[in-house]
């Protein structure tokens, strides 16, 4: 599970205990390309802006299956 948010959001609140790599830091690529490519990768932001970047991002770096969090963080927070 992986919150694609800035630091700033991540500590006002997550989900569970999803790793933070920001997508509009500039190592975002380098820190994303740390995790397993094979295993499937849930994402979200606040409201899937960010995340559907992110996702596009994460396929042409050849992830298997990647999942974004419909509504983002904000429709989690809110059910």
């Amino acid at each position: 599970l992986v919150d694609v948010r800035t630091s700033g959001e991540y500590g006002a609140g997550t989900i569970g205990e999803a790793v933070n790599i920001d997508v509009l830091s500039p190592d975002f690529e380098t820190k994303i390309a740390e995790l397993d490519k094979s295993k499937k990768t849930l994402i979200f932001c606040k409201s899937g802006g960010r995340s559907g970047r992110a996702g596009a991002m994460m396929e042409q770096m050849g992830f298997a299956t990647v999942v974004d969090l419909s509504g983002g963080y904000s429709s989690w927070l809110y059910k």
